[in-house]
């Protein structure tokens, strides 16, 4: 091996690591990414249940009790820990729905109504309201 071929060799390498440490900087750690779709997951189930509330509102004319009678078919549950997503009325149309976010919705696409910080958070709704 000559030492054109070493040098070649050593500056390819650190190419390569120069775009994994890239990769890393830019997107964070697979960890990171894990989380993120974790959240996203949350933000759908969250839209769900929030569609659902209007729904039932729109049929009995007011908030239900719990969001087990809202969304039996969808599933409420944080997909990490495995609770049930807080629910709790605050008067006759409007609402709280709470979760637990691992990143700040700024990480990735714009969620408008459902922006975020990292941590847990209460997102005050009403119902009717558009919620996607």
């Amino acid at each position: 091996m000559t030492s054109t071929d070493k040098v070649f060799i050593f500056g390819a390498g650190i190419v390569v690591l120069a775009a994994v440490l890239f990769g890393l900087a830019v997107l964070g750690s697979p960890q990171h990414q894990q989380g993120i779709s974790r959240d996203e997951l949350r933000i759908a189930r969250l839209q769900q249940i929030a569609q659902n509330i209007n729904e039932r509102y729109q049929v009995d004319g007011k908030l239900p009790a719990t969001v087990v009678n809202v969304a039996p078919t969808v599933d409420g549950k944080d997909p990490l820990t495995g609770r049930a997503f807080e629910y709790h009325r605050l008067d006759r149309s409007r609402y709280t729905l709470c979760a637990t976010f691992e990143s700040k919705s700024d990480e990735r696409p714009a969620y408008g109504l459902w922006d975020h910080p990292a941590g847990r958070y209460c997102f005050r709704r009403r119902a009717l309201e558009t919620v996607f």
